[in-house]
Order: structure tokens, then C-alpha cells, then sequence
């Protein structure tokens, strides 16, 4: 049976590997670091951004053809143009 990991230890660990990157960092003389994440890597980031990516385009297709008329304010408009 696994053991549980409780949020405590997680920030101890990440606290504990947080200190070593800084000891690295002084010791070489580093000022920046790059991490790269492939998103075929981490299928749960990859979900997430189709997901915001869908999103955003959803409202760009609606702003495009229904442009607000007249500076109406965002929230009327919308609640006038939605289907009683």
C-alpha cells in the first residue's frame, strides 16, 4: 500500500530542493535558469492549454461577429443578445 504524501512534506521537500538549486546557483555563478516542458510530456498541461486555447477562440469568433454597437457596455449587450 502506498503511502499518502501530506502538503507538509511536499513544501518541506520543495523547500529542501528550492535550497539546493540556490546553493547551485551560487556556486556556479548562474543568474537564470530555462526550463523547457514539452506539452506531449505532461498530457495534463496539453489538456489545459487546448482547453484555454479553445476558449479564447470561442470569444475572439463571438466578438468578431457581434461587435459591440455604439460603446454599449460589454455586460448589456451581452445579456440582450442571448436567446429567450
Amino acid at each position: 500500500m502506498e503511502k499518502q504524501i501530506t502538503a507538509k512534506e511536499v513544501r518541506k521537500d520543495m523547500e529542501y530542493l528550492v535550497k539546493l538549486l540556490h546553493k547551485e546557483w551560487e556556486r556556479s555563478g548562474k543568474t537564470k535558469a530555462v526550463v523547457t516542458v514539452q506539452l506531449e510530456d505532461v498530457p495534463e498541461i496539453k489538456k489545459r492549454m487546448a482547453g484555454v486555447i479553445a476558449d479564447k477562440q470561442k470569444h475572439l469568433d463571438f466578438w468578431e461577429f457581434n461587435p459591440p454597437r455604439n460603446q454599449v457596455p460589454v455586460l448589456w449587450y451581452v445579456a440582450v443578445k442571448q436567446p429567450v
